[in-house]
């Protein structure tokens, strides 16, 4: 486990693929990128549950995900941060070839080693949606 400090130094070290995973990937997103890679569903079941959560997702803000994602950065806030990675991984479809998409791994590492303080807060917030 890691402290808030620590975890932040990762999402610094990883900010602009994050931030580029973010704007291609969150639910709320407009529309991905043309150079977006179009990856093919390898779960179909999995792939409509998550379908139904991205769907909740996107009403959840009128803020633009880069903007939340560039604001928790500033203000070092681990819960707003956690939440829009956390939302981004609702909006990878459900594909093998998500490992391969540059940022993917460092998102999964953050949301899988949340800081220690904050676990229960990231917690709460994983098991909400």
């Amino acid at each position: 486990m890691s402290t808030s400090v620590e975890w932040f130094e990762k999402v610094r070290q990883h900010e602009d693929v994050l931030e580029r995973l973010v704007a291609d990937y969150h639910p709320a997103a407009m529309m991905p990128r043309p150079s977006t890679p179009l990856l093919p569903i390898t779960a179909p079941s999995a792939e409509r549950a998550r379908q139904e959560v991205a769907n909740l997702v996107k009403g959840e803000s009128n803020v633009s995900p880069r903007d939340r994602f560039r604001s928790a950065l500033r203000h070092e806030d681990v819960e707003s941060m956690y939440t829009v990675l956390n939302q981004t991984w609702f909006g990878v479809p459900e594909s093998t070839g998500c490992w391969d998409l540059e940022g993917f791994s460092e998102l999964v590492e953050l949301l899988e080693d949340p800081p220690e303080e904050e676990e229960e807060v990231c917690d709460a917030v994983s098991h909400s949606d």
